[in-house]
């Protein structure tokens, strides 16, 4: 971890803070601190004590949900411009979820009481944090529809898609960066990472997607889209 200094053009490729003006940027900038962080940090553990909230200015973060057995579940990757750790923030209870550095990363961290004040003085940013828990609660509901009523293969084809949503290359809007493991997509489909290696298999044989060096390229959506369809309906 290494200090960052904080400014309003770089605050404004957080989602959340894009309708402040630049006093207000400033004002956020004065009281946040920001950082670097390195692919693999853990910046909030399961359970910990830390209320405070973060906001990705560029980097790949991973939220892991844990069960008291020790098994890891990938709940979602956040891309730059989301922000983590607003829910403890708000209801004061222990952090739901760890959340560790997926691509290296800039941050800038409010404190829990800063940021309720920053909500209070600011309506267009507390606007924001609501639009941001709403979209929480929209992928819960997402996920447990996934999981519930739609076969493993079908939850390996909405991953892809949604990782194909988030996380693509600003040079290759059908590239996924990084390239996601097999390990990677089983822990978010709830599966063992053999079953994911026979369908992504398959799906490179009919080439649909394409395993590069540098990420996963998506190679048919529209198939990949129709595969998911029949899947939900089986």
């Amino acid at each position: 971890m290494r200090p960052l200094t904080l400014t309003p053009d770089l605050l404004r490729k957080v989602d959340a803070l894009r309708e402040l003006d630049d006093a207000a940027l400033e004002a956020f900038a004065s009281e946040a601190v920001g950082t670097y962080r390195d692919k693999g940090e853990e910046v909030v553990s399961h359970m910990d004590a830390s209320r405070d909230v973060y906001f990705i200015i560029d980097g790949l973060m991973r939220v892991d949900l844990c069960h008291t057995n020790g098994v890891h579940i990938t709940f979602q990757v956040l891309p730059a411009g989301e922000m983590f750790g607003e829910v403890s923030a708000i209801d004061g209870l222990g952090r739901t979820a760890s959340v560790s550095v997926e691509e290296d990363a800039r941050l800038a961290c409010l404190s829990q009481r800063k940021f309720h004040s920053f909500v209070h003085d600011h309506p267009a940013f507390g606007r924001q944090v609501m639009l941001r828990l709403t979209g929480l609660s929209r992928h819960l509901a997402h996920r447990y529809v996934l999981h519930a009523a739609i076969k493993v293969r079908g939850r390996v084809y909405a991953i892809l898609l949604e990782m194909h949503a988030t996380q693509t290359s600003p040079d290759d809007p059908d590239l996924i960066v990084p390239p996601p493991t097999d390990a990677d997509i089983a822990s978010r489909a709830g599966t063992g990472r053999s079953y994911v290696n026979r369908v992504m298999r398959h799906l490179d044989e009919g080439g649909v997607i394409k395993k590069r060096g540098d990420g996963l390229k998506i190679n048919d959506v529209n198939t990949l889209e129709l595969l998911l369809r029949e899947a939900e309906t089986e």
